[in-house]
């Protein structure tokens, strides 16, 4: 049964459409639409571990292994059938070698066919070690990554932000990759694909394959949470240092020897001088101006932590 309105468009009101699966095509106004995506903060997921974690398709049943966990998309593919919003994050494991049988591994999103080779493709090139960044097939920018491929099995966690243009790409949770691309017109039009592919029959293999909502932080472990594109500020607009505060900190406890830490002021503060007696040691004399300098920051740190007196 066919049902088409006069003016092109199904309107219902103070009713409810409920439907066993909807097959949308050619879906528009991201922006505008409600809980299109919203309803649901994990877009895709597949952990390898059975059937009903997997809701795409494979090039052949071999690529999806449950046995081992992990798909094999050398020289084959699979994809989803899902529209991407505007802000997502892709996380996934792979193992790619380098060998005998060149080949990129292929990660692609707001692709009009299943197959890939339009909207973004992230490109892990075997052929010099780089990600490359292509759009509608042309090359957008691309970084090199030393180390990228291996010659042995070497898992490594891959992560993927996107938002409305924004990219960037972490490797073992240190960022590799950045670029601010403009808007384009495919995700918000016919780009209704996500696939993951190569040509090599060498070893490009993923697991735990998981696409999220506009979500930034990552699930590691047991319940850990990791951000790994970049500095955190809290109270700065734009942080300088992996971690930048514009204010009080407060903690239990401080682990490290503070052997790197800087900025610490030299000025005695009242008893300080007093207090710090290095006990004597059967040092050779190259070793000991060192020595004598980190137990100073150490002991410049806890007098700062605590004015009242050390312990």
């Amino acid at each position: 049964m066919s049902i088409e309105s006069p003016v092109g468009t199904l309107d219902i009101k103070n009713a409810t459409l409920r439907v066993g699966r909807l097959e949308v095509s050619n879906i528009q106004g991201i922006d505008t639409a409600l809980n299109v995506t919203r309803s649901n903060s994990v877009l895709i997921y597949d952990d390898q571990a059975s059937t009903t974690t997997f809701g795409g398709f494979t090039s052949s049943p071999g690529v999806r292994d449950t046995v081992s966990g992990y798909l094999d998309v050398a020289g084959g593919y699979v994809y989803w059938g899902q529209k991407l919003p505007n802000a997502w994050t892709m996380e996934f494991e792979m193992d790619i070698r380098s060998g005998t049988n060149a080949g990129p591994l292929y990660a692609n999103v707001f692709s009009s066919t299943n197959t890939g080779g339009d909207g973004y493709s992230f490109t892990f090139n075997d052929s010099n070690d780089k990600i490359t960044l292509m759009y509608d097939g042309v090359v957008l920018t691309e970084t090199t990554v030393p180390g990228l491929f291996t010659a042995s099995e070497n898992w490594q966690k891959v992560v993927i932000n996107y938002e409305r243009g924004m990219i960037a790409i972490s490797l073992g949770g240190q960022r590799k990759f950045y670029y601010k691309d403009i808007e384009r017109e495919t995700p918000y039009t016919t780009g209704e694909y996500v696939n993951v592919s190569s040509s090599s029959t060498d070893g490009r293999k993923i697991r735990t394959f998981k696409v999220t909502n506009g979500d930034k932080w990552t699930y590691s472990g047991e319940s850990n949470i990791t951000y790994t594109h970049g500095s955190l500020g809290i109270g700065v607009v734009d942080p300088t240092a992996t971690l930048d505060v514009a204010g009080t900190v407060k903690a239990t406890t401080f682990v490290g020897d503070g052997s790197q830490l800087g900025g610490i002021s030299s000025t005695l503060q009242q008893g300080d001088l007093r207090r710090f007696q290095p006990r004597p040691c059967c040092i050779p004399a190259s070793a000991l101006s060192q020595l004598c300098k980190r137990r100073w920051k150490r002991y410049q740190l806890r007098s700062l932590l605590f004015p009242q007196g050390l312990l």
